[in-house]
């Protein structure tokens, strides 16, 4: 284990205090964590592939992961970024097929992984469970359209200001004066909001001048949401 890891009680915390877990029975709690193990990747390390068999869901204890698609010509390009308290790999539970999207780490991380023989024997064990896992699938279904709705917004900065709120993990409900970091180049925020480099730096010059994020090497910080999302809604 290395010395920026975390132990498994702390673990547990992490995904018992924030995201789809949380929000779960605490008896459902106690059964998932019991079949799940705590996994280590570095970074660049992909926790699947797109064509990869299905094979159970991960909750993020420590680091972040991005989300990559194929394109129509089978080229990989960024979507979505999930940060500590998300759980992805779902719904594989009740997939048939192969997984459709690659999932890499972004920098060191750790999940509590549990495997898809294990939610299966939660599932027949405790019949209710698969309600639970049927949240789960509704939220990766909130992401997705929340992707699209970030796409369909015309003004390039507004959409470039959404795609760095979601890759942050800000929901439009958090009132929060914490600082968020974002493992992410220019380049990849661009990608994400389908827009040129030279947009990006204009808009995260401006997002800077006003206090509303800073700029480092391969990284944003989110210093301002609130201003991030009032500039987003604001009514010219």
């Amino acid at each position: 284990m290395t010395r920026l890891s975390i132990e498994r009680a702390a673990a547990e915390a992490v995904v018992t205090s924030s995201g789809w877990l949380a929000e779960q029975p605490k008896s459902f709690q106690t059964e998932l964590l019991r079949r799940a193990r705590l996994v280590e990747y570095s970074s660049g390390v992909p926790a699947f592939v797109t064509g990869d068999e299905v094979g159970g869901i991960q909750g993020i204890v420590r680091g972040s992961f991005r989300f990559c698609v194929p394109d129509r010509s089978g080229h990989e390009r960024l979507a979505h970024l999930a940060q500590v308290g998300t759980w992805i790999g779902h719904p594989v539970v009740f997939a048939t097929h192969g997984r459709s999207i690659t999932c890499y780490a972004t920098e060191p991380a750790q999940t509590l992984q549990v495997g898809l023989g294990a939610m299966n024997e939660l599932i027949a064990s405790f019949p209710e469970t698969i309600l639970h896992f049927n949240d789960l699938t509704r939220r990766v279904m909130r992401v997705a359209i929340e992707i699209i709705a970030d796409q369909l917004i015309p003004d390039s900065e507004r959409r470039i200001g959404a795609t760095l709120l979601r890759a942050g993990g800000v929901s439009d409900d958090q009132r929060s004066g914490r600082q968020v970091k974002v493992i992410l180049a220019q380049a990849q925020l661009a990608e994400m909001a389908n827009v040129s480099r030279h947009l990006v730096n204009s808009a995260l010059a401006r997002f800077k001048k006003m206090g509303w994020v800073k700029v480092s090497y391969n990284c944003v910080v989110i210093t301002d949401a609130d201003g991030l999302r009032e500039n987003l809604h604001r009514s010219d």
